[in-house]
């Protein structure tokens, strides 16, 4: 992924554009793409540094220099390097320069220091050649590490890569983000939103005319690690691709100032996709630890929306189904999002959602289970530290009699 002093951008007006990649610039930039990807393809084996020197030399423009340094950047994702195996590079270093110092003071006057000796010396020792030992002197280096493998991507994929690059670095720096969406069938508005569970974004939704409104919290309104929230947001962008055509509006703090700026994404195509859900490591680790147990409740994934007319939509991630009676409800894990989307489920159930939904939230955000009263068809689950089997059972064996 790019990073956002990689991205070609222009500030008008208080709004953040992309520089656009279109007609004789997208040709170009291909034609950089190709010039990149055919050095990458024969340096397998060689060391960084030489890939990276046979990159700089590629025939650019100066106003082209980012667009070639992004590009590479993202080729650079796709590489695997590697470092030489045997005697440690740290060990020989000790070794060669000992070996050196000493032999300098023990050197007669007009004797010239013979280097290759010295690494014959050294090889002798190690059962490695002189030439061997030279070329591992260094090899703990980043720009000795040898390249391992690498992803070969068309030129033309390539510049598309960038161009959706180029957003989710954007996306880095949000506030705020909002997004108009229309799914193009429901099994994708599902995929997406069990999409933004499994990333954990703190997200609002709400069902529109003609799809939904996503409100998400950016990395920048939190008070977290800032980079680790951002890139789960930047990695939010293709999912919403694959799901449907969208409007995406975002508030950012751009630039070492934190300038405020608006930034737009449009995207018209619908890209389907019959991609798995992504389950998040807690949810799987429940489902498992059910299935191995004696209990009348089987756990699984949610194919169901459940739509707040005028508050919001919700989406459960398991629906427990009571083998005896068939009964079902739903369960959603909070975890750790924050107090505000627990009062907002709250508000839910008691403006009339009648679904039976059992809410499960960490103890981190400070809530108490008597928020929800026991005549609801609701309940919070306040849990500590990791999700209990037995505790979720209690409690569904509670809201099944309600």
């Amino acid at each position: 992924m790019l990073t956002a002093d990689l991205v070609r951008v222009q500030r008008r007006q208080g709004r953040l554009h992309i520089i656009k990649l279109e007609g004789v610039k997208a040709k170009r930039a291909e034609t950089l793409a190709a010039a990149l990807l055919e050095v990458l393809s024969r340096n397998r084996g060689n060391a960084r540094e030489i890939l990276l020197g046979q990159w700089k030399a590629i025939d650019h423009k100066a106003s082209e220099k980012r667009l070639l340094l992004g590009l590479q950047k993202l080729l650079l994702d796709g590489c695997e390097f590697e470092t030489l195996e045997g005697a440690e590079p740290a060990q020989i270093r000790a070794e060669v320069f000992t070996r050196a110092n000493h032999n300098r003071r023990e050197l007669e006057e007009g004797v010239r220091f013979d280097r290759g000796q010295i690494l014959a010396e050294v090889g002798r020792e190690l059962g490695l050649d002189a030439e061997e030992v030279e070329r591992r002197l260094y090899a703990d280096l980043r720009g000795a590490q040898r390249l391992k493998r690498c992803a070969l991507p068309s030129s033309r994929q390539l510049v598309d890569d960038y161009r959706r690059s180029s957003a989710q670095a954007v996306l880095l720096k949000a506030i705020a983000v909002e997004v108009d969406l229309v799914p193009h069938h429901p099994a994708a508005a599902r995929r997406l939103f069990h999409r933004l569970k499994f990333l954990r974004l703190l997200y609002e939704l709400r069902s529109t005319e003609t799809g939904y409104r996503l409100s998400i919290d950016g990395p920048f309104s939190l008070f977290r690690s800032v980079t680790k929230y951002g890139l789960q947001l930047a990695q939010l962008l293709p999912a919403l691709e694959r799901c449907g055509p969208f409007e995406l509006k975002a508030s950012l703090l751009w630039g070492k100032a934190k300038e405020p700026l608006s930034f737009s994404l449009s995207h018209s195509e619908s890209l389907v996709s019959e991609s798995s859900i992504e389950v998040p490591p807690e949810i799987a680790k429940l489902m498992t630890q059910f299935a191995q147990r004696e209990s009348e409740w089987s756990l699984a994934l949610s194919q169901v929306l459940l739509d707040l007319p005028g508050l919001g939509t919700c989406v459960p991630d398991l629906l427990a189904t009571h083998r005896p009676t068939g009964e079902q409800i739903h369960v959603e894990l909070l975890g750790f999002w924050s107090r505000a989307a627990v009062w907002r489920r709250v508000e839910w159930v008691q403006r009339g959602m009648r679904e039976k939904i059992l809410f499960c939230c960490s103890q981190r955000l400070r809530v108490s289970e008597a928020i929800l009263d026991d005549n609801l068809p609701s309940a919070l689950y306040v849990f500590k530290g990791v999700l209990s089997p037995s505790q979720i059972e209690k409690r569904l064996d509670i809201l099944r009699l309600r």
